[in-house]
Formats: structure tokens, C-alpha cells, sequence
């Protein structure tokens, strides 16, 4: 079996996001948002992988180039994220192609999705969503 079918497979299982390289899981998740790929980028090892999530969008796939991922597969998968991992040249599938990932109100586009479409790299990226965050604490 391959990376990616074990990876979607553990999604199948409640998980959220599941990295797996040469038949061995080594991240997952069951965390809803972006944290989880957050907590991936910090992880060592991952280059190479193939990652499995329920929701990709633009955010989550300019992480998964950094760490470099070897493909994604998103049971929902954003145009923009589409149009990324092409440039990119990373394989990808997916369940539902959508014109763009929603907030929870679905009335309009995700934070996360903003600051992907407002970042130049994934460094500043991350960055605008680790002070989205704190903002939100407050």
C-alpha cells in the first residue's frame, strides 16, 4: 500500500492530518484548523512524506511545501491550494475541489486563507497566523 492510501486511511479513523513515509506513520492529529500542520512545519523528519487532511487550503499547502512534503491529499482541496501545489509540483488528490475554504460562520473567507493570499513566503506566513492567535487570547 502506499504512503498516502495508509495516510488517508487513518483520516478514514478520526484523525485530522496524518504524515506517512515508507509505510510508517510518523505525525498525526485529530485537531480541527491549522494547528496540526503547525505542529508538522516543527517537526523533524517529515521531509519526503506524504500528508493526508481533511481540509486543504492555500495555508496549508505553502507549510507543506516547507517541510517539503513528497504529496497531498485533501479530502477538501481549495483552487488556490490546487494552483499552489501545481506550481509547486506536488502531486495532490483530492474529495471536493472548493472555490475557496469558508470561516465557521461561512460568511466569508477563512483567516488562515487571508493571510495565506496576503503572505510573500511561508516564514511570513506563519508568522501572521502565530499573531492571529495571540490576538485571539486577548
Amino acid at each position: 500500500m502506499k504512503d498516502i492510501e495508509i495516510a488517508v486511511k487513518e483520516l478514514e479513523k478520526g484523525k485530522s492530518i496524518v504524515f506517512v513515509k515508507n509505510g510508517r506513520i510518523l505525525f498525526e492529529d485529530k485537531a480541527k484548523g491549522i494547528r496540526p500542520i503547525l505542529k508538522a512545519l516543527n517537526e523533524k523528519g517529515l521531509e519526503g512524506s506524504s500528508a493526508a487532511d481533511t481540509v486543504v487550503g492555500l495555508a496549508h499547502a505553502m507549510i507543506s511545501a516547507e517541510i517539503p512534503v513528497k504529496e497531498v491529499y485533501g479530502k477538501v482541496l481549495s483552487k488556490s491550494a490546487k494552483d499552489f501545489l501545481e506550481k509547486k509540483k506536488i502531486p495532490f488528490t483530492y474529495d471536493i475541489l472548493v472555490d475557496r475554504i469558508l470561516n465557521k460562520k461561512e460568511d466569508d473567507l477563512c483567516p488562515m486563507e487571508k493571510r495565506a493570499q496576503e503572505s510573500q513566503d511561508t516564514k511570513e506566513l506563519v508568522e501572521k497566523i502565530e499573531t492571529f492567535f495571540q490576538e485571539m487570547r486577548k
